[in-house]
């Protein structure tokens, strides 16, 4: 009997010794390399060496998922036929439904004390956030489009949007909130201005310019926001800005264009750079990493002549760490990796690849090809040498956080 008691305890507790044991190298941070992925609708795991497959979901209902709760739960969104967001599954990481989420939500984050929250975009240019998992309103419906919390969970930055006439021209000003007293909005772009009307000509200038939202510094202090001006029927000014959330003092960065996109802040808390896609109207893109008033083309994805630049790149983001920007060049068909500190693109591209996703201690990349989902040490695409494992089918890659 005492036998089967130490039996019994032992497989009781063999889960959790396996959890916590490093299982790479003694790597202390090994539980964070699992990866979820999303197979015919399932939601499905595996370890950074792309073993021990678990499907967690039954339902087929799952078009991509995300890590929640600091690594310790799963959301996975369901979509309508336009790709909406209508309703987000709250589930454990063993994948039992906890609760849900419902309305296109377009942000889910972790707040400090282990409280989560859900920004949900409204019918009619409204949003809400809501308290996860509990689905309690925290600010009540607000006028806005496009709201986005700040990495530290304090603020909300979005947008009231407007139509200029006689221009036909949509813009928008920012405005912000604390989380903790929604009912108090602060605009921080300046209002759009006036109308001027001359006899048959018309004009209108927005004095500081319309502003729209695009990206957090990592401590949440700062924004980057693209101001336009339309003066006298035409462009009179426009460019990416970086301005403190207190107040609008805008500090212009150089060398973008109306058609740079894809911005992301490097996510360490100090770092002043920005990874940036730049488009061309009837051209190319390229990638730039904005530091201060410069602004330097990342290798391989060189400005430097517009017939030798990939067509239709865009970033895929920083890793966690903010070592390696991820840039995928659509119609060459590759995804790189570039070592921003060492300045250089890694050898081997991932060929084929049309998503990316780098694991939490910057040793494993998870990319799709053909609908697979593989797993290769970056050591590999470093050297130049070895190949990516196959998991099998699926899309969505994401690392535990």
């Amino acid at each position: 009997m005492k036998a089967t008691s130490c039996l019994l305890l032992c497989l009781l507790l063999a889960p959790a010794i396996c959890q916590s044991a490093p299982s790479d190298g003694g790597d202390p941070r090994a539980a964070l390399r699992t990866l979820l992925y999303v197979r015919n609708g399932n939601l499905w795991t595996c370890d950074a060496e792309g073993a021990n497959s678990r499907q967690l979901t039954k339902s087929g209902l799952y078009a991509t998922a995300q890590w929640t709760g600091g690594g310790h739960a799963l959301a996975g969104f369901i979509v309508d036929s336009e790709l909406n967001v209508r309703r987000v599954n709250l589930l454990s990481d063993e994948g039992v439904f906890q609760g849900a989420i419902v309305g296109n939500v377009v942000q889910l984050a972790d707040l400090p004390g282990g409280r989560q929250v859900a920004l949900v975009q409204r019918p009619g240019d409204k949003w809400e956030a809501l308290d996860v998992p509990s689905g309690r309103s925290l600010t009540g419906v607000r006028p806005g489009v496009a709201p986005s919390l700040s990495p530290d969970g304090h603020t909300i930055a979005y947008h009231i949007q407007s139509h200029v006439e006689p221009i036909s021209l949509a813009s928008s000003v920012v405005y912000v909130t604390d989380l903790a007293a929604p009912g108090k909005p602060r605009r921080l772009s300046p209002p759009l201005g006036k109308q001027v009307y001359e006899g048959n000509a018309s004009y209108a200038k927005f004095f500081d310019g319309a502003t729209e939202f695009l990206c957090w510094s990592p401590d949440g202090s700062r924004m980057v926001v693209f101001r336009y001006i339309f003066e006298n029927d035409d462009w009179g000014g426009s460019g990416h800005c970086v301005t403190p959330v207190t107040r609008w003092a805008p500090t212009p960065l150089t060398q973008l264009g109306v058609g740079s996109d894809d911005l992301q802040w490097r996510p360490k808390a100090d770092s002043p750079q920005i990874a940036v896609t730049q488009t061309g109207r009837h051209g190319p893109c390229w990638a730039v990493l904005v530091e201060g008033e410069k602004a330097t083309s990342l290798p391989g994805l060189d400005a430097e002549g517009w017939e030798k630049s990939p067509q239709n790149s865009h970033s895929l983001g920083w890793s966690p760490g903010g070592r390696y920007v991820l840039t995928a060049a659509d119609d060459d068909g590759y995804v790189a990796l570039t070592d921003v500190d060492a300045r250089r693109e890694l050898p081997r591209r991932l060929t084929g690849a049309t998503e990316a996703s780098v694991d939490a201690t910057e040793q494993t990349v998870a990319y799709v090809r053909d609908g697979q989902v593989y797993v290769q040490s970056l050591a590999s695409l470093a050297s130049g040498s070895g190949a990516g494992k196959k998991i099998g089918p699926g899309k969505g890659v994401a690392w535990r956080q």
